[in-house]
């Protein structure tokens, strides 16, 4: 009798511990993973050294290193406009995407006007343009994503056929830092400001291109159209796929 009463003793012990670990609650597994596909990132930590283990170091033309949105020190660039920005030649090519890419940047703008925050272009002659991400659409300043194609896109010129033009409710407003994000992924243009999506375009082909001898051109577009930047830039990171939701929250989180 003292056996059964012992086995019935532990046998309800063992149902009951198997009961509360299955009420244990599941981790959620996380979707960020914000070193995946990582061409290029710039938090310009005194310097405009590239972070994302690619070394594609930057070399400052004009303008300094300053302090960010935070007020940190020697944290973010700072451009006053006149043609200043820094340079990435991307001499071991592993700046490069095709079908998808996402450039994630947060930027302060002084004054509205038609400025450049981010582009891929040939720096000399403004051929073979990847994309570019700025306010540079004369006569309303909005923001703007633009992505060129052409019949052969490596000896050409900007098309602007998938220019984002309908963010004309979202004017970035002087002396105010926000978060700018924009993807492309098969055809389809996407911009979102301090997280929340403002524009889409779809175009007429479902890859970008990136072609030798063109720069990665910070706070400014080529040399013979120097619409640079006159405010701040910080934080520029450069992917070989699109962000995900998550993702995107997470990078915009001090911004909403």
């Amino acid at each position: 009798m003292k056996n059964l009463l012992v086995w019935i003793s532990f046998t309800l012990f063992f149902y009951s511990c198997k009961k509360d670990n299955s009420s244990v609650p599941e981790i959620p597994v996380s979707n960020i993973h914000l070193d995946n596909g990582l061409l290029a990132y710039y938090p310009f930590n005194g310097n405009s050294n590239d972070e994302s283990g690619n070394n594609n170091n930057g070399i400052i033309s004009g303008g300094a290193i300053s302090y960010d949105e935070h007020g940190n020190e020697n944290s973010a660039y700072n451009c006053t406009s006149n043609g200043n920005k820094i340079i990435v030649n991307n001499t071991n090519g592993s700046i490069y995407f095709d079908t998808a890419f996402s450039v994630s940047l947060n930027v302060m703008i002084r004054a509205l006007g038609r400025q450049c925050f981010l582009s891929i272009v040939n720096n000399s002659n403004g051929k073979a343009p990847a994309f570019v991400v700025g306010t540079n659409l004369p006569g309303n300043y909005n923001l703007n994503f633009a992505i060129p194609y052409g019949s052969n896109p490596c000896d050409g010129y900007s098309t602007d056929e998938t220019t984002i033009n309908n963010t004309s409710s979202i004017q970035l407003q002087p002396e105010s830092w926000y978060n700018v994000i924009c993807i492309f992924s098969n055809g389809v243009s996407k911009v979102y400001l301090n997280g929340d999506l403002v524009a889409t375009k779809t175009g007429s082909e479902n890859a970008g291109h990136v072609c030798p001898d063109t720069q990665l051109l910070i706070g400014s577009w080529w040399n013979g159209d120097p619409i640079s930047l006159n405010g701040r830039i910080d934080e520029i990171r450069i992917y070989n796929r699109s962000l995900n939701f998550e993702e995107i929250d997470e990078l915009s989180k001090d911004f909403q």
